[in-house]
């Protein structure tokens, strides 16, 4: 049978797991080739066990859409009654060894033989593609021309990029002179070739002859859209750095190099001023394959002069920030507001991301509270608190040299005492302290006017209210006067301070 009159349909899973001993399927879609609509369910758990944090953030899925899913029973029968009425018997799947055993496990709780063969993409891509960086889904269906996206994350988008991987890998296979379906089986049973080196689509050409001097990038797709934007000291260096190698290369770096396609660069005079292009540009473009300096959902954070109510715009009542997170303050804000029992400080939970018991957290916060000779009254408020933080961090004792030294294969846990947690205390609040001297540093960036090393000359950059300005637009003595104020500003602005920050504490170093 010639591969293009095959009865098929295209499928996907998600899992909570890397096998079916372990895991279950949570969500599920297929459909036929062409023209007609696909189905995507989400399956419950059947024990009604909420989904665990590291399983929302990778697949995107949430309590909400769970709660609105069918049964299990009722998409299962769906399912069957799909590969009963529409005649398909080859599912085409994007790495079906995965896939099967999860397939084979749920359709057996329904005493229902496995009802059709599979076709893996993945397996002829590494057939017909052998030097091609990445192989999985995201990587080859960009590859073939599909924007690289997030919601590749859930099932239904898969299986549109399974269609799509298919339709570009069949005149590849005719290519060949592999037609049907008896041709098709007989490839996959040949051996896999062995990687010589990785191949790339953008033209080296195009790489090797980009300028030695400061900017962006841009790595665009076959069909022009923007996967990754970056900053560089040299735009040739660090460009070509991306294809050096193979060994130990990140999967992900591997993955976005599979689609690029083609490259566009903006020079910079500066490095600082390519780092402030960069992130004015990720937000503006929002590439798939950049995850600092976006936008998204992030909020700024004010603080009352007491540190108990915040905003999320400075207004006269809330001027202490910005921060970036409720947690910026965490630990300060945990000592200031645990419970106090007969004028002691008892925490009733963890204020550590690790785990540790919380009577040992009540003996490290003693020990603490004993080595700065202190006492609890001194510490009744978050402003006292931070405070104390302050005195931390001016006071802050180095790393323990020794701990490099130490055998690299001394697997030896440290041992947790209350003389540990009470310079986790120390250090904690010594960050906390850091973040709030930060916050409070940036806003004499808002308005402001640097001289940076340019050539061997100066080269003079101003800002108003977090902006850059045309050298034309504003005087030394407007930039000077204007009040420092962060009223109206937002997260792109908080962004823009950092990296000036940054580049200037760079260059005074």
């Amino acid at each position: 049978m010639n591969l293009n009159d095959l009865p098929l349909f295209f499928l996907d899973l998600q899992t909570t797991g890397a096998t079916p001993r372990t895991a279950r399927i949570l969500e599920i879609a297929w459909g036929a080739p062409y023209d007609q609509p696909d189905e995507s369910y989400l399956v419950p758990s059947p024990n009604g066990d909420p989904l665990s944090p590291g399983i929302r953030r990778i697949t995107g899925v949430n309590e909400e859409e769970m709660a609105q899913a069918p049964a299990e029973a009722v998409t299962l029968s769906r399912f069957k009654n799909y590969l009963t009425t529409s005649g398909r018997t080859y599912g085409v799947i994007h790495f079906a060894k995965f896939e099967t055993p999860f397939l084979r496990e749920w359709l057996s709780c329904a005493d229902t033989e496995f009802p059709f063969k599979t076709i893996c993409t993945f397996e002829i891509a590494r057939r017909l593609l052998p030097d091609l960086p990445s192989r999985g889904i995201r990587g080859l269906a960009g590859y073939f021309g599909v924007p690289a996206s997030n919601e590749l994350k859930r099932a239904a988008a898969q299986i549109q990029a399974t269609r799509v991987i298919w339709q570009g890998l069949l005149p590849l296979l005719q290519e060949r002179g592999i037609q049907s379906l008896e041709e098709l089986q007989n490839f996959l049973e040949s051996p896999v070739p062995k990687k010589t080196k990785h191949v790339y689509q953008l033209p080296a050409e195009k790489r090797l002859t980009l300028p030695d001097s400061p900017g962006i990038y841009k790595m665009l797709g076959r069909d022009g859209t923007i996967l990754y934007v970056g900053k560089a000291t040299s735009l040739k260096d660090r460009v070509n750095s991306y294809f050096r190698g193979r060994k130990g290369r990140d999967p992900k770096k591997l993955e976005m190099l599979t689609q690029v396609w083609d490259l566009e660069t903006v020079s910079c005079d500066t490095p600082l001023e390519a780092a402030l292009l960069e992130t004015d540009e990720i937000k503006r473009l929002d590439p798939p394959y950049n995850i600092s300096l976006k936008s998204r959902d992030r909020k700024l954070y004010f603080y009352d002069r007491t540190l108990v109510e915040f905003s999320n715009q400075e207004t006269d009542r809330h001027r202490i920030g910005p921060f970036t997170s409720e947690e910026s303050l965490r630990m300060v804000l945990r000592i200031a507001r645990a419970p106090r029992e007969n004028a002691e400080i008892r925490f009733s939970e963890n204020p550590f991301y690790d785990p540790i018991e919380l009577e040992l957290v009540q003996k490290g916060f003693d020990r603490f509270l004993e080595l700065q000779s202190l006492s609890p009254d001194q510490l009744r408020s978050p402003r006292s608190v931070l405070a104390l933080g302050l005195h931390c961090l001016r006071n802050l004792p180095p790393e323990d040299e020794n701990i490099d030294s130490k055998d690299e294969t001394d697997e030896t846990e440290i041992e947790v005492t209350p003389e540990t947690i009470a310079e986790k205390f120390l250090r904690h609040l010594a960050s906390n302290a850091e973040t709030y001297l930060r916050a409070r540093s940036l806003a004499k960036y808002l308005n402001s006017e640097w001289e940076i090393p340019f050539q061997g000359k100066t080269k003079r950059i101003r800002f108003q209210n977090g902006v850059r300005t045309a050298e034309d637009q504003l005087t030394s003595d407007e930039t000077s006067s204007r009040e420092m104020s962060w009223r109206g500003l937002g997260v792109s602005d908080y962004d823009r301070m950092i990296v000036l920050r940054s580049g200037i504490e760079q260059l005074t170093d």
